[in-house]
């Protein structure tokens, strides 16, 4: 008779721990036997094929078994040289008799960066091993706790602030009543408890979009806010900022560690609430950056090219100086290329020499909206440092420490679409400037001809107010109620204009109309003027000529027709 298998909570843990408990020694081993393999293959100048088979064997064994026992970390770490080996194996053949090996000179150096990259890949594995920690695997850590998979759902439109605290305050009915004006729904909470407990009894409580606490009222409500906005709450990564008179800097940090977003000094404005919530939207925005490698050694090509795909970096390898060039002129605005990593390894015979590239892509307004990652075979001398870093934006040493590298690249990839999104926008934002705009638009209105896809245009502008006020509501009116697929943007006599991508013309005045209260209620005084248009099925024709501007156009003078 078959015993029964037992599979209560408590027995699959612990055999579960006891599983992972074994995996360290077994780690060791692998790399031990990875360490062999490598110094065979150190002792042959890279030629023993043998011996880059077996390594390439042991790395492949770690990946999976790390991975498999909650180690991600090191998993990714001997993937990184797994790949590297085979890249050197698919490329080099390496004979299997290493007397029968004649390199030449440049073959010669090319085995001894390679085997240097290996050699510091292994030793950051060792290090890895060693500080492993049975309490650090993720399949223990998961298994502490069940998560509730069906949670409830915010579709993207709509916006739920949930504020916490401070019933007695004058600030913050007003806070909530403009909110509200900015068409988010507010919910007003006495505490934690009580909304941790609701959303305990009943999973289907609507996810709010950002929650705000009052820490003077509530010093006990970040620990609840925190278990709730977790890993494993059930709104998990929502945004959380606390509101407090004087925050000091150890309340700054101390709320930074348990998760919050910011501490913002009270009183807070609706506004300024919402500015700073944009901030947080388009930080977290998930893109993946561009990234350009040029490096004459194939092999370690390879490998910085995993590394930077792991990272999530679209990472690509161009073949020639040539071909970078091409690759990096061809598309404009927030799909150009972010980062180029340019690799000086010694020019071949009649190619320029990497660091002259480097000087002349500093020079060509190609590159004006790119960053330069230079990575040197040899620490320069101290008298040409200073050269150097007139031509690169950062300058690195091989061979590559895959964590720091990786890091290193994702900044400067940061810093080029931040720097990028702000030479198109007027300001902090969102307002895309007139050119912006009609790049935009272009764009857009081919793809609508292309696809027979409807698409609708708004001119607006705001009126009715003094000399003095600004169009701050209407823009701050128009960020909270436009979604992610459309446009906003400077247009023609310095109105407004929107952009609605697939969307018909009835259909975008219905969403566009409800503004006109909004901003009144907003701006007592203001007065929304708002022509609109659309890509009529005459303007689909292969011979029609309206463009973006006539479009724009169509959109105003359907204002002044009110």
């Amino acid at each position: 008779m078959i015993a029964p298998v037992q599979t209560d909570p408590e027995t699959v843990r612990v055999r579960l721990r006891s599983t992972v408990a074994e995996y360290p020694a077994s780690a060791r081993a692998r790399v031990t036997s990875l360490a062999t393999a490598m110094a065979r293959l150190r002792a042959t100048d890279g030629t023993d094929g043998a011996a880059l088979a077996d390594a390439m064997s042991s790395a492949h064994k770690l990946a999976g078994s790390a991975g498999s026992m909650g180690f991600p970390a090191l998993g990714q770490g001997a993937a990184v040289l797994e790949v590297l080996l085979k890249a050197r194996l698919d490329r080099e053949a390496p004979n299997e008799d290493p007397e029968e090996a004649a390199p030449g000179e440049s073959r010669a150096r090319g085995a001894a960066l390679f085997l240097d990259q290996a050699d510091l890949l292994l030793d950051r594995l060792r290090c890895q091993v060693d500080a492993l920690c049975v309490d650090a695997s993720t399949l223990l850590t998961a298994a502490q706790e069940s998560v509730d998979a069906t949670p409830g759902v915010v579709a993207p439109s709509e916006r739920r602030a949930f504020v916490m605290g401070a019933a007695d305050s004058d600030a913050w009915p007003e806070l909530m009543e403009r909110l509200v004006g900015y068409g988010w729904s507010v919910r007003a909470l006495p505490d934690g408890d009580a909304i941790e407990a609701a959303a305990a009894r009943n999973p289907r409580v609507p996810v709010p979009t950002l929650i705000l606490v009052d820490l003077d009222a509530l010093p006990g409500a970040p620990a609840v806010v925190s278990r709730l906005t977790g890993p494993r709450g059930v709104w998990g990564g929502v945004p959380w900022l606390l509101a407090a008179r004087q925050p000091s800097v150890r309340v700054r940090a101390e709320m930074a560690a348990v998760g919050a977003a910011g501490v913002l000094a009270a009183p807070v404005s609706a506004e300024w609430l919402l500015d700073r919530h944009a901030t947080l939207c388009a930080a977290a925005r998930e893109d993946m950056p561009r990234v350009l490698i040029l490096d004459t050694d194939p092999v370690l090509a390879t490998m910085t090219r995993h590394v930077l795909d792991g990272a999530g970096l679209l990472a690509e390898v161009a073949d020639t100086p040539d071909a970078l060039w091409k690759e990096v002129a061809a598309p404009t605005g927030p799909d150009g290329v972010d980062v180029v990593v340019l690799t000086d390894r010694g020019a071949p015979s009649g190619a320029p020499a990497v660091r002259d590239l480097a000087g002349a892509m500093r020079r060509d307004p190609v590159f004006e909206g790119s960053r330069l990652v230079l990575v040197l075979s040899t620490s320069p001398m101290d008298a040409v440092v200073g050269d150097l870093a007139d031509r690169a934006d950062v300058l690195l040493t091989g061979p590559l420490d895959p964590i720091p590298f990786a890091a290193t690249v994702r900044a400067q990839a940061k810093r080029a679409r931040e720097r990028r999104g702000r030479g198109r926008l007027e300001g902090a934002g969102p307002v895309l400037t007139a050119v912006a705009l009609a790049d935009a638009l272009a764009g857009l209105m081919a793809r609508a001809r292309r696809l027979r896809m409807p698409l609708t245009m708004a001119w607006m502008a705001e009126v009715g107010v003094g000399s003095g006020h600004r169009e701050e509501d209407l823009v701050r009116l128009l960020r909270e109620t436009l979604r992610p697929s459309d446009r906003l943007g400077r247009g023609p006599a310095d109105g407004l204009a929107v952009i609605l991508p697939f969307t018909p013309l009835d259909e975008g005045r219905a969403f566009l109309d409800p503004l006109r209260g909004r901003l009144a209620a907003l701006a007592p005084g203001a007065r929304l003027t708002m022509g609109l248009t659309t890509l009529e099925e005459a303007d689909r024709d292969a011979g029609a000529d309206v463009s973006g501007e006539g479009l724009l156009a169509r959109a105003r003078a359907a204002a002044n027709a009110v």
